[in-house]
């Protein structure tokens, strides 16, 4: 930017210019920087929903000039960060308990919740070996089972529910293998560690090394939703809000169903 220096002397008009001047720079210099901060947000995302946002955001980057960052994680994690007023614009969660928790704490723009998408839980195999069999029979034959933590993520939370609901999670307990997310959990399965994974439809879809073995029913398990909304410490109110429409309207949720999720309704 540009100062001029002022002579005693100066004429009073002229000196009356040059400070209208000074301030319409100096204004136009704050507008600026605050249109360059406001190109960015920054997404707090379930870790489930990787592969579908990276692509979404990268799109939306070209299409709008925005930066659009993403932190992933397991859901409860990400909501126990930003309990500690941890920077962000959205949040994006797996489940709507660590939702409900950032809005009772009152960190989230309420009016701004909006419902993405649903899933459901698959048990899934690295082997192609596994002969057709009950869920039941497949999960006790097992010598490991791999779940995601249920007390940092909303699908280990999903899956001890369905195995409760079998009657299976006291017996199996000493057998599970607990990831920090879901994509740890199924990347024990993948990698061959873990013989057998509970983890979500999506994840299963999206990945060459494992194979579906069984469906989990839904009535198993609460309804698996991922509400979005804006944090209410944001510093890019508006971007932020420009995004999460993008990610309700009609294409972007063709990409969700792509990607194997389905539709969302209200949480």
């Amino acid at each position: 930017m540009r100062f001029w220096k002022f002579e005693r002397n100066t004429h009073p008009i002229r000196l009356a210019v040059l400070l209208l001047l000074s301030a319409a720079l100096l204004l136009s210099a704050v507008t600026a920087c605050g249109q360059t901060e406001e190109r960015r947000v920054l997404v707090y995302a379930a870790a489930s929903l990787r592969d579908v946002l990276t692509e979404l955001g990268q799109e939306y980057e070209s299409s709008n000039n925005v930066h659009v960052a993403f932190n992933w994680g397991g859901s409860v994690a990400l909501a126990n960060q930003l309990k500690r007023h941890a920077p962000g614009d959205v949040f994006i969660s797996a489940g709507a308990g660590p939702m409900n928790d950032l809005e009772q704490a009152r960190l989230l723009k309420s009016e701004t919740r909006t419902a993405l998408a649903s899933n459901s839980l698959v048990v899934v195999s690295n082997s192609r070996e596994i002969k057709p069999a009950s869920t039941e029979q497949t999960l006790r034959g097992a010598s490991l089972i791999s779940l995601a933590d249920p007390k940092l993520s909303p699908a280990g939370r999903y899956a001890q529910e369905s195995l409760e609901s079998i009657g299976l999670w006291r017996e199996l307990q000493e057998r599970i293998v607990l990831g920090a997310n879901v994509r740890t959990a199924l990347a024990h399965v993948e990698s061959g560690a873990v013989e057998v994974g509970i983890v979500y439809r999506t994840d299963a879809l999206n990945n060459d090394g494992v194979r579906i073995a069984h469906e989990i029913p839904a009535e198993s398990h609460s309804p698996i939703l991922y509400p979005a909304a804006i944090l209410e410490d944001s510093g890019h109110y508006q971007a932020a809000s420009a995004f999460l429409t993008f990610l309700t309207r009609e294409h972007a949720q063709s990409r969700f169903q792509t990607y194997g999720f389905d539709p969302g309704t209200q949480p």
